[in-house]
């Protein structure tokens, strides 16, 4: 009888010895692929949060440069991108390319002037990035407008709320217009 329970152990022993099973070999790669996909879910919207934050203080640093640049004028005849860039007040996380910038998500940005105001215009925007800055972005300027669409006409109308953040900016992929307000207004 000992002789049996022994011989079943080791049958038992070799049956088990050989590693995992099939079924549970699929169970680890099925929780390790969810485990993946929710980090690069996570990962997807804290790039989404940190595209849309960089953006809006790109666009408050062209702000800033070009009212610096522009102080004591009587105008801003001349103001594009090249001269930004001459004058050394493009933000550094900005590429400049034969008159073009652009940030790391493919959005470009032109800023060009006349007589009384400026517009910082951001093309190739993503909805959710769209969102984020326009809700964001509201001192300084004198109007906005989404795809030719104005959502805000005058400084007294700001700032843009979240739900007219989202209405404006339905589309998947969006142009954002900002004007400022004259030299004297930005400068003082």
């Amino acid at each position: 009888m000992n002789q049996t329970i022994t011989a079943n152990a080791r049958l038992l022993a070799r049956r088990y010895s050989g590693g995992f099973s099939l079924v549970e070999m699929l169970l680890v790669v099925v929780f390790i692929a969810l485990l993946l996909a929710a980090a690069l879910a996570m990962y997807n919207s804290t790039r989404a949060s940190n595209s849309a934050s960089q953006l809006a203080r790109d666009v408050v640093a062209l702000q800033a440069g070009v009212n610096s640049l522009y102080a004591g004028q009587s105008d801003y005849t001349g103001l594009d991108n090249e001269l930004l860039y001459n004058a050394q007040r493009i933000p550094t996380t900005l590429r400049y390319n034969n008159g073009t910038l652009s940030n790391d998500d493919g959005s470009t940005l032109t800023v060009a002037g006349d007589d009384d105001n400026y517009t910082v215009t951001i093309t190739n925007v993503p909805k959710a990035t769209c969102i984020s800055v326009l809700s964001a972005l509201n001192t300084g300027w004198t109007q906005v407008s989404v795809g030719g669409t104005a959502v805000k006409a005058s400084a007294s109308d700001f700032p843009v709320t979240v739900a007219e953040a989202e209405t404006a900016c339905s589309a998947d992929t969006q142009e954002i217009v900002y004007t400022s307000g004259t030299v004297a207004e930005a400068g003082g």
